[in-house]
């Protein structure tokens, strides 16, 4: 399989996998051919839970008591987010404070959320 890639007149971009020995398709006759581009990564959007599914997945992992102490010493803003929340966001301020407050990584606090959403009252 080779890939090759292609721009038109409006410097759209594509690219076509053309097995060995095989023709390029007809489509590709009136595009110039370019370099090929590396593939562009969109990141997926951070998790987000309700704050019954961010407590209870807490509570499954132990880290209900803890994270409770850490808001109690937490500034009074952290307590009003603790307590009103309408919803909590993986990357938010909030939730990576308290991740390293309770000593947990990222990919541990992305394990959480991911438990998170199995989960509902």
């Amino acid at each position: 399989m080779t890939i090759h890639a292609f721009t038109d007149a409006h410097d759209g971009y594509y690219q076509v996998d053309v097995a060995d020995g095989q023709p390029m398709p007809a489509w590709t006759q009136s595009l110039t051919p370019c370099a090929v581009q590396a593939a562009v990564v969109v990141p997926a959007p951070p998790l987000t839970l309700t704050p019954y599914q961010f407590k209870a997945a807490l509570v499954q992992q132990n880290l209900y008591t803890s994270a409770l102490t850490a808001v109690n010493a937490a500034p009074q803003l952290t307590q009003l987010a603790w307590a009103e929340a309408l919803t909590f966001i993986e990357t938010d301020p909030l939730v990576t404070s308290m991740a390293t407050a309770l000593g947990q990584t990222s990919a541990q606090v992305h394990a959480l959320f991911q438990l998170g959403q199995t989960l509902t009252p």
